[in-house]
């Protein structure tokens, strides 16, 4: 099963840091990884990640 989330912050913290921070949240690997998107803009980051996840 495929699942999709989206995170946004306007903190100053590194978009690779929100990345890693999100991987270890949901307890998934990177070879878990399906797609990855991310958009900046000033101080706003978005990020969209889809993980497959055991049935």
């Amino acid at each position: 099963m495929i699942k999709q989330i989206w995170i946004a912050s306007e903190s100053n913290i590194d978009l690779y840091d929100l990345i890693n921070i999100l991987i270890d949240n949901l307890g998934i690997t990177v070879e878990q990884i399906v797609d990855f998107d991310y958009a900046r803009e000033d101080d706003r980051k978005e990020i969209r990640l889809e993980y497959e996840v055991n049935k």
